[in-house]
């Protein structure tokens, strides 16, 4: 027992404490920004006023409310205030060893190797995106942790991952994902783009039980059921921002901007969450070239080795990473304003 502890969460914690190391380092060497400032002057004002000030933009609410009570609890130095980043970010790494566990137990051939998930979790640790974006009073590492574990707690109730799995355990992860998903929204709004993407992979994951496990109708009809029911109260929860939401979005108007080309989308995007848009762009597209050839490659292997093929997994992390950058692509050509970082929600997709 104390060898299976040592081998699979020792390499964990040295993980998140190099994370750690990484995000603390010169936390507050950087004075208070502009986009920090407006998040700190939002949060300053009484919690019931946040939602409907003219300062909101385009922003919900959720992360200026959050800071608004660790401000009072923590103070307003510019650690304290970044701080809250670094917590979130800390989540997402342990959240994504996790879930790099459950996805490769979930191959038709599991494994127990502990080398997908200690790779997964040192790249979040040494991401330039992630680093950041956790010494930023901003909400890009909150929506990041909170997407990630709305599909981990999604992965969790369509595929099991114990048989002894129950109802009330099940019917607790249902309400789970109700409660993470709504407060993505709360969160940032184009997490209507992750909602997007869980829909259209809960449909496959349904044929796929129709096909190849034959559920009866019966049994297909009960799931359709309780995710409608789902996506209704993820709706009912988030009824009370829905007109604000739509004043926001279709109020916002910026003549100025153009919408980016595809190439130039493309490229913008995968630079940002790949070696981040803090190194010259030169150069970088030689990393971005390496990152994508191992992403290949490692799809290659999975799909050439002589075993059942993990569609499921590949098949998620896909669409989460492909639907909602296509969606946003759409939008923009309407409503321009390109920003990587609006779309982080994507990038546990990626490690």
């Amino acid at each position: 027992m104390a060898h299976a502890i040592r081998r699979y969460y020792l390499p964990a914690l040295l993980i998140l404490w190099l994370a750690l190391a990484l995000r603390l380092y010169r936390l507050d060497f950087q004075s208070i920004w502009w986009d920090e400032g407006h998040s700190i002057f939002v949060a300053s004002h009484p919690v019931t006023a946040i939602p409907t000030l003219p300062a909101m933009d385009v922003h919900p609410p959720a992360y200026f409310s959050l800071l608004h009570v660790w401000m009072a609890l923590a103070g307003r130095s510019e650690f304290a205030l970044r701080y809250l980043s670094v917590v979130f970010s800390l989540l997402t790494v342990a959240l994504l060893w996790r879930f790099a566990r459950l996805l490769t137990r979930s191959f038709p051939t599991p494994t127990n190797s502990i080398w997908p998930s200690t790779l997964t979790g040192l790249l979040a640790a040494l991401s330039p995106l992630y680093v950041a974006y956790a010494q930023e009073v901003r909400s890009y590492a909150m929506i990041t942790g909170l997407a990630l574990a709305s599909t981990f707690v999604l992965w969790r109730l369509l595929l099991p991952g114990h048989r002894h799995d129950t109802g009330r355990k099940r019917g607790g992860l249902l309400m789970l994902y109700i409660i993470l998903t709504a407060a993505c929204l709360y969160t940032h709004y184009f997490s209507i783009f992750l909602l997007l993407f869980q829909n259209l992979f809960w449909f496959i994951w349904l044929l796929r039980g129709k096909f190849i496990h034959h559920y009866k109708t019966k049994t297909m009809a009960i799931h359709a059921m309780l995710w409608v029911v789902s996506q209704m109260a993820v709706g009912l929860l988030f009824a009370p921002q829905l007109l604000l939401a739509a004043r926001q979005i279709t109020g916002y108007t910026n003549p100025n901007l153009a919408p980016p080309s595809l190439l130039d989308f493309i490229s913008r995007s995968w630079q940002a969450y790949t070696t981040g848009l803090t190194i010259d762009p030169s150069p970088a597209h030689w990393g971005m070239g390496l990152v994508a050839a191992v992403i290949g490659v490692s799809w290659a292997i999975q799909f050439t080795v002589n075993r059942p093929r993990p569609i499921l997994p590949f098949t998620l992390l896909l669409l989460w990473f492909s639907v909602p950058l296509a969606a946003y692509f759409i939008i923009l050509q309407r409503q321009p304003s390109f920003e990587p970082r609006y779309l982080m929600l994507i990038t546990p997709s990626l490690f």
